[in-house]
């Protein structure tokens, strides 16, 4: 015993140490049949994180009222995993006693007596994640910077004009990053002033054309003169603030940076807001940025129009490029995205750090290549490259961004096209933005099979009634052939009654078949009307019982529809599904469709009650439901399903109360000789 003790000590002290190594805190706990927790073990740490002891949170209505709102059905979902008896991780946000939002992630492990007996013990271990979660969040938010900041560089440094220049940037800096007000000062050293030369925004029309500040006046005046960037998210609270149209400009936040080229300040960026704590350090980097490009665009409209300047001169001008190259590569390479620069013939002209590992190649190896180079090394088939070249193309065709996915090596890339223009406003490059979304399809596709499931549960009642007839029939038949002695032609006629009842069998269960069995993810043109014929077909008879009306308006020339069919199938079904429910007992369904440009419309309108306005924002948010025992996935998956396939899904109450109607936008066919030919 003193030897078994002794054991049972040291596992327990390297037990703790290795939890201790390995997470923020543990605990064990003892489940009472009441369901209250007795703590058996717990980390100090817990209280440190949470501002909770385990007397506060002994019983689980008081644990779930910890767990922030929204993720709640994550979390029990992991609690009754656990209950059940199989061990399960999962990440979810608390808020903690002084109310501040926590990411953790918790591993449960339970312990039972018997082989068959209720859970008793629970050991965990939890990690607080949040610090990894708002980086995640702050590097999505620099990636998408990183993209306008290239964006607005690109279009801004063709521009020669300096008049013209100005106005752009002011322009395209607002526009792009939603600032209240953007103004743009170079200095002018005869007056020894700074000269508003654009302005764009809120506050725009609030100021004067010539309007002059002088330097150490005000914050711009202060930036101009020491040449250090001015941020004051209290304007009150700066000394050097001067509001120089009290009456008129709100300004309640203020951000200046100076342009500076080699070293020498020639004008101010400034952007104001009428908030307090306006601006934060993002800003101050991505204002500095756009100053430096705009420094190097300024000096390049210079050096056009003084082209025999020194020689000192333009060094200058290229040192501000090189550091201003230097700066973006830096961003560049602190995205954990893949971010690729190519030309119109597919050729990579520049990529960051994590686009090269992705291909298992150095930067400099890849810059260069050509698609078919790319394939000759074994970086991707044939059929990838044919594929991002059909949308590579369709960006420069279109001069809009594109959305796509595509796969490379089991791996599943969600990919963004951006062009960049040049000074003609021509698409001269393209930057593909490229996030692995792996993890995430394959956690939709499991909850696209689960509603798929659930929606042919809520269909059970009518196929048991399609069932039944026929087999009622088929009984009945069998009993007078089988219980009579009948004429052998009207025995065969009997038989035959009997054969059509069965092939309705066989019909009724492919079509349910069709339904249930996980779609593969090919895409075909299909015909939107048989499609949307064989979905109403399935829901006929509950559609009878329910004793609604169904109409459809289909055009004879309607096009084809590329998509893949069990997904377009589903969308269907949960939206006549939830017009069923919604009208009740007695109503009108009508299903239209119709050519709009390039997209072919799917309206299913029903007569029942109208969406409460505070509901409509939701509607398609994952888990959000207002009926009883719903899942709150239905309308989710078809906004995924539709995205997915390059549309959009909408909903409208109509006028007077008179219905709902949900509105599916999906690109049509276009088939060219050529494409009739391989089809």
């Amino acid at each position: 015993r003193t030897r078994l003790f002794e054991a049972t000590q040291t596992s327990r002290a390297l037990y703790k140490i290795a939890s201790e190594l390995t997470s923020d805190f543990t605990y064990a706990v003892n489940l009472e049949p009441t369901g209250r927790f007795l703590n058996r073990e717990m980390s100090d740490a817990f209280k440190r994180i949470t501002g909770y002891t385990l007397d506060e949170i002994d019983e689980p209505d008081k644990l779930a009222d910890c767990i922030y709102p929204q993720d709640l059905p994550l979390f029990q979902q992991h609690v009754e995993t656990v209950l059940s008896g199989q061990s399960c991780t999962g990440e979810f946000r608390i808020l903690t006693k002084d109310g501040a939002v926590r990411w953790l992630r918790a591993h449960g492990r339970p312990m039972w007596e018997g082989d068959h007996g209720e859970v008793t013990h629970v050991y965990g271990a939890v990690q607080d994640i949040t610090r990894r979660k708002l980086a995640e969040e702050a590097l999505e938010r620099r990636a998408a910077q990183l993209v306008l900041l290239n964006d607005i560089g690109a279009q801004i440094a063709p521009v020669l004009d300096l008049e013209n220049l100005m106005d752009r940037v002011a322009f395209l800096v607002q526009e792009g990053f939603g600032y209240h007000h953007v103004g743009l000062f170079t200095l002018d050293p005869e007056q020894g002033d700074l000269v508003m030369r654009a302005r764009a925004g809120d506050f725009s029309n609030l100021f004067p054309h010539d309007h002059r500040i002088r330097l150490e006046q005000g914050i711009v005046g202060w930036v101009g003169c020491h040449g250090e960037t001015l941020l004051a998210n209290d304007v009150n609270a700066e000394p050097m603030y001067v509001n120089f149209f009290p009456d008129a400009i709100p300004t309640r936040s203020e951000l200046s940076v100076p342009i500076t080229v080699g070293g020498e300040t020639i004008g101010v960026l400034d952007v104001q807001s009428p908030q307090l704590d306006a601006f934060d350090e993002n800003d101050v980097m991505v204002l500095r940025t756009l100053a430096d490009q705009v420094a190097v665009a300024i000096e390049n409209s210079r050096l056009y129009e003084a082209v025999q300047q020194e020689l000192t001169e333009r060094q200058q001008a290229e040192e501000a490029l090189r550091q201003s190259e230097e700066m973006a590569r830096a961003i560049l390479n602190a995205t954990t995205e893949s971010l690729i620069l190519i030309n119109e013939q597919g050729t990579f002209l520049a990529l960051n750090q994590t686009a090269a590992r992705r291909f298992g190649k150095a930067e400099d190896e890849l810059v260069g290549l050509r698609p078919q180079d790319r394939i000759n090394l074994g970086l991707m088939s044939s059929e990838l490259a044919e594929s991002r070249g059909k949308w590579m193309r369709e960006a420069f065709r279109s001069g809009k961004p594109v959305h796509f996915e595509d796969e490379r090596k089991g791996i599943i890339f969600d990919n963004t096209i951006y062009p960049v223009f040049d000074a003609s406003g021509k698409t001269a490059r393209l930057v593909i933005f490229g996030r692995n979304v792996t993890a995430q399809r394959e956690a939709e596709r499991r909850a696209t099979r689960a509603e798929r499931l659930a929606a042919m549960g809520q269909l059970a009642a009518g196929l048991a009634h399609e069932i039944n007839n026929p087999l009622q029939a088929i009984r009945s038949n069998l009993e007078l052939v089988q219980g009579f002695n009948l004429e052998q032609d009207e025995q065969v006629a009997r038989l035959e009654i009997i054969r059509q009842e069965i092939e309705r069998l066989a019909e009724l269960s492919l079509r349910v078949l069709e339904f249930a069995r996980p779609p593969d993810d090919t895409r075909y043109p299909i015909s939107l009307s048989s499609l949307v014929n064989k979905t109403l077909a399935l829901v006929n008879k509950q559609l009878q019982l329910a004793h609604i009306e169904v109409t459809t308006d289909f055009p004879a020339d309607l096009p084809s529809l590329s998509a893949v069919p069990g997904q377009i199938a589903q969308v269907l079904l949960n939206l006549t599904v939830n017009a069923i429910e919604a009208i009740g007992d007695g109503g009108h369904l009508n299903v239209a469709a119709g050519v709009e440009r390039d997209m072919l419309a799917l309206a299913v309108t029903n007569d029942g009650p109208p969406i409460p306005k505070e509901h409509m924002e939701h509607l398609f948010e994952p888990f959000f439901t207002t009926k009883p025992g719903g899942t709150g996935l239905g309308l989710s998956i078809c906004h995924s399903i539709v995205y997915q396939h390059g549309g959009t899904i909408s909903v409208k109450n109509l006028e007077g109360g008179a219905g709902v109607t949900f509105t599916v936008r999906l690109p049509v066919v276009r088939l060219g000789k050529s494409a009739e030919a391989t089809l």
